[in-house]
């Protein structure tokens, strides 16, 4: 496994394949990934009222504390970007609610899960991460993105 992780992070940035037209792909929120952090949430809460009644109060502060943090994290929409845009030539973009347009690279460490696809993308910024699937992409488009992607090498299902 080691020399796995080893061969994944020494590899080259993987290129996408050229293609005669822009496609740009809506980034909505996965309804599954959405329930997963809301039923998070709510195990949080749970235990830090379980903490509360058995009288523990300075451990059920802190996972309130946890609690609203990640509740503030879910919550920032402005930083989010609204679209995907894979130039002609295999470039990745990011489109911004202002109109704005970062250039971003696939990272080796993006994977095919099933049906998935998570995306990591670095940016001028920071580091982006994806997740495509067919409950948040319209199916004509995400096998548009899959037939642009670069083949799947030794790993399994890391991006080459």
């Amino acid at each position: 496994m080691k020399a796995l992780l080893i061969r994944l992070w020494r590899r080259p940035r993987p290129r996408l394949r050229a293609a005669p037209e822009l496609l740009a792909l809506p980034l909505l929120p996965s309804p599954r990934l959405r329930i997963a952090a809301r039923l998070f949430l709510a195990v949080i809460l749970l235990y830090a009222t379980e903490l509360a009644v058995t009288g523990h109060p300075v451990a059920a502060s802190w996972a309130l504390l946890l609690a609203a943090a990640v509740a503030a994290r879910r919550t920032r929409e402005a930083d989010k970007p609204q679209c995907l845009v894979l130039a002609a030539d295999g470039r990745l973009f990011l489109r911004w609610r202002q109109q704005r347009m970062d250039e971003v690279q696939l990272r080796p460490a993006s994977l095919r899960l099933g049906a998935h696809i998570l995306l990591v993308l670095r940016g001028p910024r920071r580091t982006y991460r994806l997740l495509l699937g067919p409950d948040n992409l319209p199916p004509h488009l995400l096998a548009a993105f899959r037939r642009r992607l670069p083949e799947t090498g030794d790993a399994g299902t890391a991006l080459h």
